[in-house]
């Protein structure tokens, strides 16, 4: 995830929890978000996660890339197919618990979170108001069929959307440098051996089974 050289490195940052995972916080999405542009007094003091907004602006951060962004892709937005039902089958996290896992998830590649945590709350997904994530094999193999080639398409939207708070100088909140960039990334691609079913097919979510 190298800057401008995505999918081959890029982590499963924001990636591995969005696609199927839920993880666990009781508390709602909040409306924060990484801001690169607000000036911080003590930036040097601040760790990447502070400067990242913490948990509601992670959340708010992965909330944005999967709404703008994966939910608009053709073939990506299919493996959401149980948050698209009405009402979402029981067992199954709402898209709510899947953002607040998907934060705590990167909180915790981040030594700042514990993942998974305790149950996220839903009202609104009334079969399964509460949602414990699971690990990432169960809760993306053997049904989803994840490829390769969409693993990476699928960071590659992450990726994009980190670069530009990618700076020389870490100056601001919201800020980070390019080896935080690049250390997170490592660390998080090496889910990508849980998530991807070798030899699955690019393209609409292949499924094999009802879960």
């Amino acid at each position: 995830m190298r800057k401008l050289s995505v999918p081959a490195t890029v982590a499963a940052l924001l990636v591995v929890g969005v696609v199927a995972a839920g993880c666990g916080d009781d508390d709602a999405t909040s409306s924060a978000t990484p801001d690169a542009g607000a000036t911080s007094t003590n930036t040097s003091g601040l760790s990447l996660y502070d400067r990242l907004g913490g948990k509601t602006g992670l959340e708010t951060f992965v909330g944005n890339v999967v709404n703008t962004k994966i939910l608009t892709d053709a073939d990506l937005k299919t493996y959401f197919f149980n948050q698209v039902a009405s009402p979402i089958p029981s067992g199954h996290p709402s898209a709510t618990q899947i953002t607040v896992c998907f934060a705590r998830f990167v909180g915790t590649a981040l030594s700042s979170d514990t993942y998974p945590g305790a149950a996220v709350t839903d009202s609104a997904n009334t079969a399964t108001p509460t949602f414990t994530c699971r690990d990432m094999v169960s809760s993306h193999r053997p049904f989803l069929n994840i490829g390769s080639a969409t693993f990476d398409k699928f960071v590659g939207y992450i990726a994009e959307a980190l670069m530009p708070l990618v700076a020389t100088n870490v100056t601001k909140a919201g800020q980070i440098t390019q080896t935080e960039f690049d250390t997170l990334a490592a660390a998080l691609n090496g889910q990508k051996t849980s998530i991807v079913n070798p030899g699955a097919p690019t393209g609409p979510a292949p499924f094999v089974a009802a879960q």
